[in-house]
């Protein structure tokens, strides 16, 4: 039984046998603390948590932006846009430079339906911020209930794929500039040897339910967006100068880009809503630091019932 639901049930009792309201809320909060396996790891989440979302974050990037060159430099980049976009969950960026937000879906991971994304889309197009704050290389390994941020967002991935490309990196901070043209900054010249095999990652009952837990289904259904994990092994190039992986289909859709640090492998995981049963054919472009893009030949890949 998942918290919410004993929250609801813990609500509705309270209601027959006059419970204060106070005590329901500290018990409710009591069961999201120790959701996990034990106390000790609830704790550890806990912790891991408010680590990650502590407000001196974003006093670093303030003063890291303040005390350099760097301030100035993107202030006179975006100060004829009406807005900034950025595919992080920071809103820092939109408070120092004092612009608003490009789409009212300010956090990505509640911007995760169709309709919500083809929104975004809509709105990117009319109001054509120049710049847009892409992701950085710390970026690739992201998840949400162990989904890659990529997949979530994959129709925006693919808008911004096609219509912007790489400017500058301010501090693992990834800039992109939109396109003059349709058209990809390609070394042709690098010849890459690999290949590529599928992992298939099983999940027990107890672990999907603990992926479901605290997110209504309503928003996404996660089963079918990280079921497909595939592996590439390449040659001839340095893993560690990567910012990114993306895999396209045949109909040139972009499916999914994560990244690990790995002298001779990159892990991508695809959704496999987007993959159909049987031969699918994929390319998988890889991003160096010099914002140049690198293909890979089409591999393909037999997706089983």
């Amino acid at each position: 039984m998942t918290p919410v639901l004993i929250s609801y049930v813990l609500i509705f009792f309270a209601k027959k046998i006059s419970i204060q309201k106070p005590l329901i809320i500290i018990l409710v909060s009591i069961l999201f603390l120790f959701k996990g396996d034990t106390i000790k790891s609830s704790l550890l989440n806990y912790y891991a948590f408010v680590s990650k979302y502590k407000v001196h974050h974003d006093k670093d990037l303030y003063h890291e932006l303040i005390n350099g060159n760097n301030f100035k430099k993107i202030s006179n980049l975006i100060d004829k846009q009406n807005c900034l976009y950025t595919l992080t969950n920071n809103l820092t960026w939109n408070y120092i430079f004092k612009k608003p937000y490009c789409s009212k879906y300010h956090y990505n991971f509640i911007n995760l339906s169709k309709k919500s994304q083809e929104e975004t889309i809509n709105q990117l197009k009319i109001k054509k911020p120049e710049y847009i704050l892409f992701e950085g290389k710390n970026i690739n390994a992201s998840s949400q209930y162990g989904v890659s941020t990529k997949s979530m967002n994959y129709l925006i991935y693919d808008y911004i794929i096609k219509s912007y490309e790489p400017a500058f990196d301010f501090n693992n901070n990834w800039f992109w500039k939109l396109k003059s043209k349709q058209t990809n900054k390609v070394n042709y010249n690098k010849v890459f040897k690999g290949k590529i095999f599928q992992e298939k990652r099983e999940q027990n009952f107890l672990s999907k339910l603990k992926t479901l837990s605290g997110i209504s289904k309503n928003i996404v259904d996660f089963s079918n967006f990280s079921d497909i994990q595939i592996k590439v092994s390449f040659q001839n190039i340095n893993n560690t100068n990567m910012y990114a992986v993306l895999v396209k289909n045949e109909n040139d859709k972009t499916l999914s880009g994560k990244l690990l640090n790995s002298k001779n492998y990159a892990v991508v995981e695809i959704p496999q809503l987007l993959l159909k049963k049987g031969k699918n054919k994929i390319k998988v472009i890889l991003m160096d630091s010099n914002n140049e893009l690198f293909f890979f030949k089409n591999y393909s890949l037999n997706i089983k019932d």
